[in-house]
C-alpha cells in the first residue's frame, strides 16, 4: 500500500498546527515551552514541503479558447503583404 506524500503533509500540518495552539495557549506566567513553538513551525514546514513537491500543473482549459484564437489572428495577418486592387 503506497502513501501518498501530500496526505502525510497534510498530517504534518494539523500535528503541527494543534503544537503552535497549545504553545500559545499556556498560561502567561508560567515558562514557555518553547518546543512547542519550535516543533510546530518544523512539522508546518515540512508539511507544506511535502505537499507542494506533489503538486502536479493542471492541464490548460478551454476557457476563452475563441478570445486566444482572435487574438492570434491579427498577428497572422500583419506578416502578409497588403493587396493593391486599383
Amino acid at each position: 500500500m503506497q502513501v501518498e506524500k501530500g496526505r502525510v503533509g497534510q498530517y504534518f500540518i494539523f500535528v503541527g498546527v494543534i503544537l503552535l495552539i497549545i504553545f500559545f495557549s499556556i498560561d502567561p506566567g508560567a515558562p514557555p515551552l518553547f518546543g512547542f513553538f519550535f516543533w510546530g513551525i518544523v512539522l508546518i514546514g515540512l508539511g507544506l514541503y511535502l505537499i507542494r513537491r506533489d503538486w502536479k500543473k493542471p492541464p490548460p482549459s478551454g476557457r476563452f479558447r475563441l478570445l486566444r484564437k482572435l487574438r492570434r489572428q491579427p498577428k497572422d495577418n500583419a506578416n502578409e503583404e497588403p493587396k493593391n486592387d486599383v
